[in-house]
């Protein structure tokens, strides 16, 4: 799959900068924030926003809320490297949930 730059804007304007990613992608251990992501016609839909100190051990399958974001119809993950201070990566997860509000962000759902 080619990459996808997409921009996400936060609750306060800011613009974030990602790249989407198929669901298989092998990631490296580095520190990111990121979205399980649906694209259909009417453009893209945040299932779940979040944050870790490295993608490879925190994106994959085993995440507690793929299968739910998969049942939502996941066709993409968008992520990019944030610094390594997590006080700047939760700022920006909260700023993204704020104002996208992701299903499985918000609980409620019986598969989240």
């Amino acid at each position: 799959m080619d990459e996808v730059s997409v921009v996400w804007k936060g609750m306060d304007g800011t613009a974030y900068h990602y790249k989407a990613y198929g669901p298989q992608t092998v990631w490296n251990d580095v520190p990111g924030c990121y979205i399980f992501a649906k694209l259909d016609p009417t453009g893209w839909y945040a299932l779940y926003i979040g944050e870790t100190s490295s993608l490879r051990d925190r994106v994959t399958p085993v995440h507690e809320k793929w299968l739910g974001a998969s049942r939502l119809g996941m066709t993409h993950i968008h992520a990019h490297v944030s610094p390594p201070d997590q006080k700047v990566r939760r700022m920006e997860e909260r700023n993204l949930i704020e104002q996208y509000r992701p299903p499985l962000n918000s609980g409620g759902l019986p598969f989240s």
